[in-house]
C-alpha cells in the first residue's frame, strides 16, 4: 500500500475472547491480559508467537460495540489490519488522497501502550488501523553511552537500576559491556547477575514490543527479540 507502512497486527472480531483464545494457545501462542478499549467499546487481548504475526481478538462489550454488525453478518471474522507509522497525521492525509474515509481520528489507545491510533475505511481494502510509533529508544546499560547515542529521542536506565520501564518506546536496547580483565570468580558472578537482570528486563517490556540485545566485548554481537 505505502512503503513506510509496517504491518503490526491483524484484528479478529469474536463473540468470546475466552472461547477463541484457547484455540491459539493450543497452537503455541501466548495471550496477553484482557483490556477494555473505550475507543472501540470492546474488550481486547493480543496473541503472540515467535515468527508469526501478532493477532488481536476484539470482543463486544454491549450492543453499542461497532463490531456487532460484523459478527451478526459474518460471525467470527477478520476485522482490520493494523499498520505502524511514524507520523499519523501525514499517514491519514496520504490515505485520504487514496479515497480512504476516516472512521475515527487519532486518540490514545490503552491497549497499545497509549500510542495514538486512527481507523480508516476503503471499500476495496476494508478497515485499517494506523498505530503511531515514533522512533524513540530506551537503553538499558551498564556503562556511559550518551557520547554514542546522544539524548535526542533516547532515554537511559541507571547503571544498576532497571526498575523503570517507559511505555511509549519504539525499541528497547539492552547494551552490556562485557568486562575482559576480571578473574574467573568475578566474571562468573557478573554473568549470573547479567542473566538475572536481563530476565527482569524481558519480563517488564510491554507485550508486543521488541528488544535488541547488544553485547560489547572483544567482539560486538547482538540479537533482536
Amino acid at each position: 500500500m505505502l512503503s513506510n507502512f509496517h504491518f503490526h497486527h491483524i484484528g479478529y472480531a469474536v463473540t468470546s475472547i475466552e472461547k477463541t483464545m484457547y484455540y491459539y494457545i493450543d497452537g503455541g501462542y501466548s495471550c496477553s491480559s484482557v483490556i477494555f478499549d473505550p475507543i472501540q467499546n470492546v474488550n481486547i487481548c493480543f496473541l503472540t508467537k515467535e515468527g508469526e504475526p501478532m493477532i488481536e481478538l476484539l470482543e463486544p462489550v454491549d450492543e453499542n460495540s461497532p463490531i456487532n454488525k460484523n459478527l451478526e453478518k459474518n460471525g467470527v471474522c477478520p476485522y482490520h489490519c493494523c499498520y505502524s507509522v511514524e507520523n499519523i497525521e501525514d499517514a491519514i492525509a496520504r490515505l485520504r488522497k487514496m479515497r480512504f474515509m476516516v472512521v475515527s481520528y487519532p486518540a490514545e489507545a490503552v491497549a497499545l501502550n497509549n500510542h495514538r491510533v486512527a481507523f480508516l475505511y476503503n471499500k476495496d481494502i476494508g478497515l485499517i488501523e494506523l498505530l503511531e510509533q515514533k522512533m524513540k529508544f530506551f537503553i538499558f546499560r551498564n556503562n556511559t553511552l550518551e557520547n554514542i547515542f546522544g539524548t535526542d529521542e533516547v532515554e537511559y536506565s541507571g547503571y544498576e537500576d532497571i526498575s523503570y520501564i517507559p511505555q511509549n518506546t519504539s525499541l528497547y536496547l539492552w547494551m552490556y559491556q562485557i568486562p575482559i580483565r576480571w578473574n574467573q570468580k568475578q566474571l562468573a558472578d557478573e554473568i549470573d547477575a547479567y542473566i538475572r537482570k536481563m530476565q527482569l528486563v524481558f519480563s517488564q517490556v510491554p507485550q508486543g514490543e521488541r528488544i535488541c540485545s547488544i553485547h560489547i566485548g572483544r567482539h560486538l554481537s547482538y540479537e533482536i527479540y
